[in-house]
């Protein structure tokens, strides 16, 4: 199995599996689900939601990584294709070396950084060139991360401004609770957001 088809089928299988627990958790919740005394809660589900949420973002991040790592050491996509890479490293150490630099770790979070590692490191960007669009949804995913992950002002902030320009409500609206409102007549916002981050996952393995 090829490292790239390895990569993608860990991120698909994450993706999958927390959309499926997801759909359960959903269907313990609405059915009010009682055991032993012990109802499902509200709570109960908007933990499972943010879990999710956040397994398949890490998934993502992991992709980002594995997949750069990968085609720097001249390893063929999902269709056998290579890319022209500037950067010839001895083994995954030594590529993950190149990338952090300076750097303790490098920050897949920040799309400007992986289209600037991407630039440096391949001819046109290589299969990254695909970041090089507007990235809007990518960075309100990021804010939603950052929400969920830690409490600081910047972040508070940043998903109040997201709630503001999708659902013009700021107050009193949990993550969990904001990805479980309909961003139209057939989806969630959990399942727009995720979708995207699969869409983007697809591309740089060349699905």
């Amino acid at each position: 199995m090829s490292a790239i088809k390895g990569i993608h089928d860990n991120f698909t299988f994450t993706y999958t599996t927390c959309n499926a627990m997801l759909s359960d958790s959903t269907v313990l919740y609405q059915q009010q689900v009682e055991h032993e005394g012990h109802i499902y809660t509200n709570a109960m589900h908007n933990a499972i939601i943010e879990h999710c949420f956040m397994k398949i973002y890490l998934a993502w991040e992991i992709l980002l990584e594995k997949s750069f790592i990968s085609y720097l050491k001249n390893e063929p996509d999902l269709k056998g294709n290579t890319y022209v890479r500037y950067g010839f490293p001895e083994d995954d150490e030594h590529a993950y070396n190149m990338i952090k630099g300076t750097k303790n770790y490098p920050d897949w979070t920040n799309i400007n950084d992986v289209k600037y590692l991407a630039n440096i490191y391949f001819k046109d960007a290589g299969v990254y060139a695909i970041l090089n669009s507007p990235m809007i949804e990518i960075e309100d995913i990021k804010n939603i991360r950052n929400r969920i992950s830690h409490v600081s002002e910047k972040s508070v902030k940043a998903f109040h401004r997201l709630l503001a320009k999708t659902i013009t409500q700021t107050s009193n609206i949990e993550v969990a609770d904001f990805l479980m409102f309909f961003k139209d007549q057939t989806q969630t916002y959990f399942t727009y957001y995720t979708d995207i981050i699969k869409g983007y996952a697809d591309a740089i393995c060349n699905q």
